[in-house]
């Protein structure tokens, strides 16, 4: 047996050759101009919820029910719901020192910081209804500035 056509070295197909690039390409790159989802909630209108939230959960002197009624269309109804069960009058009795501060934000979620004179409220915000509506909220005291207690002075005998 034997093989023929095997020895040539040269192939009945030639191979493609590289074709030369001729052409420039030109590309512009573009940063997309953001679009503001019709459902989206007003841009400052999480501002104005952690604050009006802020001011009103600090005041445990407010009767039982108007502090609800002001907090109530500010939260989530999961939050509502948890508030209802809350005892208010064991909040610190505060007031708001700033304005809140963004210190987180996610499309459809962002975390405020609001400062007062007793500590810090920290408040967590989703998209309820097409608003920004507080879903959880946690508050840290400061430190006592309280002065570790003063020794009594001591009694001298008067000198003779």
């Amino acid at each position: 047996m034997s093989l023929t056509g095997c020895g040539s070295g040269q192939s009945r197909h030639p191979q493609p050759q590289p074709a030369q690039a001729t052409a420039e390409l030109n590309v512009t790159i573009q940063t997309p101009t953001p679009v503001a989802d019709q459902n989206s909630p007003p841009a400052a209108q999480d501002l104005a919820t952690v604050a009006a939230y802020a001011a009103t959960w600090l005041r445990p002197d407010l009767p039982r029910r108007q502090w609800m009624t002001r907090l109530t269309p500010l939260c989530t109804k999961r939050h509502a719901t948890l508030l209802g069960t809350h005892d208010h009058t064991t909040n610190p009795d505060g007031r708001p020192t700033g304005p809140p501060t963004m210190i987180d934000h996610n499309p459809g979620l962002r975390t405020y910081t609001a400062p007062a004179d007793t500590g810090i409220l920290t408040v967590h915000l989703v998209v309820e209804d097409g608003r920004w509506k507080v879903n959880a909220a946690y508050f840290q005291a400061h430190r006592s500035s309280r002065q570790a207690p003063q020794p009594k002075p001591s009694t001298t005998l008067p000198n003779r």
